[in-house]
């Protein structure tokens, strides 16, 4: 919500945002006639295909984002999402908001939004499981890590034990919670940063 601050006078003498129960559930699933956030629609439909392709989107449409796919077609939104994507842009840059800023704010977004799609598999042989989807590697590229030590991360915990590190497998049920509590962890990081821009100009 905003706070704005008002001279003794009647005046306006500042405003600050302040970021209250942020709904980070929403992330990873909607509920019937609501869809995402904005952003989400707004980057899909309204990026070029040169930003797409530096953000790891490439041709993905709503449709096949899970966690987009729910409220991508609910009327009224679907024709103002690419405008207010340009919109979205402009304002970035006038709180300051450098282009460099931005993308790796939007690669942080499509990291979201590909995180997703990774897809978990239990080890016939073996305890654990197995993330053998490419959107791993698409993620992973999205937000600069390695794609290797990211997979490792999604499928396993690392306990710490006498100063020794175990890599202790986990099953696709735990995966999944996993990834989804990181998508939303990212997003709250994602949405404080932009907070933090917002009152600092």
């Amino acid at each position: 919500f905003i706070e704005i601050h008002i001279e003794p006078s009647g005046q306006i003498s500042g405003a600050r945002v302040i970021n209250y129960l942020l709904e980070k559930s929403r992330i990873i699933r909607q509920a019937e006639g609501e869809r995402n956030y904005h952003i989400f629609y707004q980057l899909l439909r309204g990026a070029d295909r040169a930003l797409r392709d530096q953000i790891g989107l490439g041709s993905d449409l709503e449709h096949d984002l899970d966690y987009v796919c729910t409220g991508a077609d609910l009327p009224g939104y679907v024709n103002c999402d690419a405008p207010n994507f340009k919109r979205t842009v402009a304002c970035l840059g006038s709180i300051g908001v450098s282009d460099a800023e931005q993308l790796n704010l939007f690669r942080a977004l499509a990291g979201i939004l590909l995180i997703g799609n990774v897809a978990f598999e239990a080890h016939e042989a073996s305890e654990g499981c197995a993330a053998p989807s490419e959107f791993v590697g698409r993620c992973a590229q999205a937000l600069g890590l390695e794609t290797a030590g990211f997979r490792d991360a999604l499928t396993a915990h690392r306990v710490t034990v006498g100063g020794e590190s175990i890599r202790k497998p986990i099953s696709p049920e735990v995966a999944r919670d996993k990834r989804d509590a990181l998508a939303k962890a990212l997003y709250a990081l994602v949405f404080r940063w932009l907070i933090l821009r917002i009152n600092a100009s």
